[in-house]
């Protein structure tokens, strides 16, 4: 009898120390999941790559409740030898009356790849970053589409290095998930040419913004990811 309600309590601490999309916030190292059959991170809108992904090999970020911009509950990042992937789960009752009335959605991801936090660009984030790659989600036909960007980094202003198109990134999306890549190769190539080279090295620091440019063609924020209280927050560091 004591061996059974001994199970019986273990299986509850379980339940209770998972939020409702089996994540903890930020990154979580001290927590593995049962293990499971992953093989690699495929851009195709099924997601079923990322739930087999054990937590101490990607980091994750939940929204904070008193961030200002919603539109997204949680983001995760992983990296491979190739790529640098974003999973991005959308909060459907903030993101809906947009997508029914708008097919590409602003986006801009953030990398910081010098490990230092005083040169770069930080507005809406405690840690400054190095290079941004601004684009959108959406295909322009009334659906999620590919993600294309152009890469700029941050020298006296935004200095772009490589135009759309370039094969730098890919993405996909079903119903209020989203997936995205970076190649690394692709990133280092234009990175290491430009007038102060920062290419990728073994730690990263980065950020995902997603904006609205219907009732505010200045791109107004709605959602900046990760976040604290208040919505700024540092970077997500991802170990290569």
């Amino acid at each position: 009898m004591k061996k059974i309600l001994f199970c019986v309590a273990m299986v509850a601490m379980f339940f209770v120390s998972c939020n409702k999309n089996g994540v903890t916030p930020q990154n979580t190292d001290e927590q593995e999941d049962p293990a499971t059959d992953f093989n690699g991170i495929t851009i195709d809108g099924d997601f079923s790559d990322w739930e087999a992904l054990t937590r101490s090999k990607c980091v994750y970020a939940i929204n904070d409740p008193n961030s200002p911009w919603d539109a997204v509950d949680e983001i995760r990042v992983y990296a491979d030898d190739d790529n640098i992937y974003y999973y991005i789960l959308f909060n459907r009752d903030v993101i809906a009356d947009y997508l029914a009335e708008n097919d590409k959605l602003p986006c801009r991801l953030n990398l910081n790849t010098d490990g230092e936090f005083t040169s770069g660009y930080s507005n809406y984030f405690l840690q400054s970053y190095d290079f941004m790659i601004e684009g959108y989600l959406g295909d322009g036909n009334g659906g999620w589409g590919f993600y294309d960007g152009d890469l700029h980094q941050r020298i006296d202003g935004w200095q772009k290095l490589l135009e759309k198109k370039s094969g730098l990134t890919d993405g996909a999306g079903s119903g209020v998930e989203y997936e995205i890549s970076l190649d690394r190769k692709e990133f280092n190539a234009a990175a290491s040419k430009s007038s102060v080279p920062m290419p990728i090295k073994d730690v990263i620091q980065t950020s995902i913004r997603f904006y609205e440019t219907v009732t505010n063609p200045d791109w107004a924020e709605l959602s900046n990811m990760p976040n604290e209280d208040g919505g700024y927050g540092n970077l997500l560091e991802v170990k290569l």
